[in-house]
């Protein structure tokens, strides 16, 4: 029984979700869904990029992840089915896929035209039923990328005109938040090993944090390094800088949203100025 991962911001208000869904199943009716998350904010194509990327490894091999965060629906934007690692994805072309393409994990991509493979009526405002869902359904029932559209070089793909955090001298990275979790935590586009690389050695002992211009001092392995109510940064499970306040809402702290900057450094005591 294949799988299909659901990636949306469409929210569980309404019926948007479920009538996807029962579109799949319609296709494909012994296919197994999985609601990763919905509740993303509208239009957040980089958080969902880096959800998919931090996601997509533990689902079994054959998975379908069904991603619409399509903030150009109805436009002329392509409609992506791509594969790699014995994983499939279905997009829009609008950047979310441009993580996995980087870290070489898709390797081949088709643009999917033939209208013989959407629902018979196609709104120009819910492509995540009409479009989406039966392409998903269609890889699920066995039909690979090649036989489901012209095939792209992912290269060509649409990317984010922000690919990642800003290198900065001597030894210092900006970032951003790119989600908040229902904990307050601040999950930023800095990796782990942009992290490592800051250092030149093992760990990250030396590497220091601001967060919306807030000193927080060195990484901390765990929440419960400081003291509750008090801030701090660390690696997540997604290996993505974060930052946290234990048994609180780093986001109510620092009044963060998406986009508020971050910095990584080594060295002097303040460089977010310098970046």
């Amino acid at each position: 029984m294949r799988v299909i991962s659901l990636l949306t911001d469409f929210g569980n208000a309404d019926e948007y979700v479920g009538v996807m869904k029962g579109v799949i199943l319609s296709i494909t009716p012994d296919v197994r869904l999985v609601d990763l998350c919905h509740e993303l904010p509208p239009g957040a194509v980089a958080a969902a990029g880096a959800m998919l990327e931090a996601s997509w490894r533990f689902f079994p091999q054959g998975t379908v992840h069904l991603c619409v965060v399509d903030p150009g629906v109805g436009t002329e934007r392509r409609v992506l089915a791509c594969s790699g690692q014995g994983h499939f994805f279905v997009a829009p072309d609008n950047g979310l896929l441009g993580h996995l393409v980087r870290a070489g994990v898709i390797t081949d991509a088709a643009s999917v035209e033939d209208p013989g493979f959407f629902l018979e009526q196609v709104s120009d405002t819910f492509h995540g039923r009409d479009v989406f869902a039966p392409v998903a359904a269609r890889l699920a029932s066995g039909l690979s990328p090649s036989e489901l559209g012209t095939p792209l070089y992912p290269g060509d793909l649409v990317f984010l005109d922000r690919p990642g955090p800003v290198r900065g001298e001597p030894h210092a990275l900006a970032g951003q938040v790119i989600w908040v979790d229902r904990f307050g935590n601040l999950i930023t586009d800095i990796r782990a090993e942009e992290l490592g690389r800051l250092t030149g050695a093992p760990g990250f002992g030396n590497v220091r944090v601001e967060a919306a211009g807030r000193p927080l001092g060195t990484l901390r392995r765990t929440y419960s390094d400081v003291k509750p109510g008090e801030l701090l940064a660390l690696v997540g499970s997604r290996g993505l800088l974060e930052i946290a306040c234990n048994m609180g809402s780093a986001q109510k702290v620092l009044k963060a949203k998406i986009g508020t900057k971050v910095v990584a450094f080594t060295g002097g005591e303040e460089k977010g100025e310098a970046l």
